[in-house]
C-alpha cells in the first residue's frame, strides 16, 4: 500500500492580523487510487455521433488533521468539509 500524498496545505489568506482568522486546505491524494475512464456515445437516427469521456477515481477516504506550534491558534474542522479547517489567530497582549 501506498501512503497518501499531501500535494499541498492552502493557506487563505497567507498574512492576518492578531485575532483575524484564515482557512487552511489540505489537498492530498491516495496514493493507491486508480483512475477509470468512462466513454459515452449519443448517436441520433441519422447516424451522426458524438463521444464524450470523463475519469473516475477511486480511492480510499483520506483523514485529515492540522496541528499549530503556537496552542493559543484555535483550529476548528469544517463540517462539511473534511480537508478544510477554519483558524482563529490569538489577540497579542
Amino acid at each position: 500500500m501506498a501512503n497518501p500524498v499531501i500535494r499541498e496545505i492552502r493557506v487563505t489568506p497567507s498574512v492576518i492580523p492578531p485575532g483575524g482568522t484564515a482557512v487552511v486546505e489540505i489537498l492530498a491524494i491516495d496514493g493507491d487510487a486508480r483512475v477509470i475512464t468512462l466513454t459515452g456515445t449519443t448517436e441520433d437516427s441519422g447516424g451522426g455521433q458524438v463521444t464524450l469521456t470523463a475519469s473516475l477515481t477511486v480511492a480510499d477516504p483520506l483523514t485529515h488533521n492540522l496541528a499549530a506550534d503556537d496552542l493559543t491558534v484555535q483550529i476548528t474542522r469544517d463540517p462539511q468539509e473534511p480537508n478544510k479547517f477554519h483558524l482563529l489567530a490569538p489577540v497579542l497582549a
